[in-house]
């Protein structure tokens, strides 16, 4: 059997789009949305009405260019309904417990509501099953609670690996 030109330059063509796919799924990382919750949009309090909503918005668009990456995304809402305004992929893993998530990525990155409080206790429970190396939590992904009484305290008190996430992916900072 004998294949043109044009047969040999498509065969070529359809195994670098194989690879181009397998490469993308290679990705180890994980990325937990923690408690986004319907709550939050129920209280009668139009700036976290607003908040909730534009933050529900971001993340939307990180998870969406997090799974065509290959990461795995996790939606941790401790028991509660997910809000309405997160979109769910078929291929994201709903946990009703932090302690549920299986221990096979490369890292874990944490972000959601909010950091000083839900973010930053699920990645300490976490820390009992894997090496504190490879937890993260990306602070332009976390919002701080009504309750917090500034940002820097809050950072402060957070035992983890502090990452930023822009579209080359997480990048560990210190502060």
């Amino acid at each position: 059997m004998t294949l043109s030109i044009k047969e040999l330059l498509q065969q070529k063509a359809d195994i670098e789009k194989k690879i181009e796919e397998v490469a993308r799924f290679r990705n180890k990382d994980a990325l937990i949305i923690c408690d986004a919750w319907d709550y939050f949009s129920e209280k009668n309090d139009q700036w976290i009405n607003r908040e909730t909503k534009a933050f529900c918005n971001f993340l939307n668009f990180v998870c969406n260019y997090e799974r065509n990456r290959g990461t795995q995304i996790y939606h941790d809402a401790s028991g509660h309904d997910i809000a309405n305004k997160i979109i769910l992929d078929s291929n994201d893993i709903m946990l009703s417990d932090i302690n549920n998530i299986p221990i096979t990525h490369e890292y874990y990155y944490f972000a959601g509501f909010h950091l000083d409080i839900c973010v930053s206790g699920k990645a300490d429970a976490l820390s009992n099953y894997v090496s504190e190396s490879q937890i993260g939590i990306a602070l332009n992904l976390s919002l701080l609670s009504s309750e917090s009484q500034d940002a820097a305290t809050s950072i402060k008190n957070i035992n983890h690996k502090l990452c930023w996430w822009s579209r080359i992916g997480f990048s560990p900072i210190s502060l």
